[in-house]
């Protein structure tokens, strides 16, 4: 997937990014029906490779049915890491949680942080790519 993608649910909206990046930005109350939107788009992305997601959720409030969706039906390998922007304590602990009950139920683990800018969620997917392709290279 090389062409600029974007996607919209109400006040949420999602752009790909190529070659790898999954831009988005969250606004109010993230329902079940929105999780599923996200999925899709997620699953429309995953036909190019593994990407990256990088998502704002400072105005974003992701009720525990939705985070559950998200947690039941979530493809890790699809992913190479999450970002998370403008995450208050309450989001940072929802997302931690996510994260365990992936690796406890799926086995499968893909890096999650929390940066305070799309300045620094590009730094960390530039550093992150390269310490992927420098371990590549140590297998290789």
């Amino acid at each position: 997937m090389e062409e600029l993608r974007e996607w919209s649910s109400g006040a949420h909206r999602l752009w790909f990014e190529p070659p790898d990046m999954l831009w988005g930005t969250l606004i109010g109350k993230v329902s079940p029906r929105d999780s599923r939107w996200l999925l899709e788009a997620c699953a429309e992305v995953a036909t190019g490779g593994r990407f990256y997601v990088i998502a704002d959720v400072a105005q974003a409030v992701l009720p525990t049915e939705s985070l559950k969706y998200l947690a039941d039906h979530v493809h890790p390998e699809w992913e190479c890491g999450v970002v998370y922007l403008g995450v208050n304590p309450e989001q940072r602990a929802a997302g931690r949680a996510l994260a365990v009950a992936l690796l406890f139920t799926r086995a499968t683990r893909f890096e999650t942080v929390c940066v305070d800018s799309f300045e620094e969620a590009r730094a960390w997917v530039d550093a992150h790519r390269m310490k992927v392709e420098e371990s590549r290279r140590q297998v290789g």
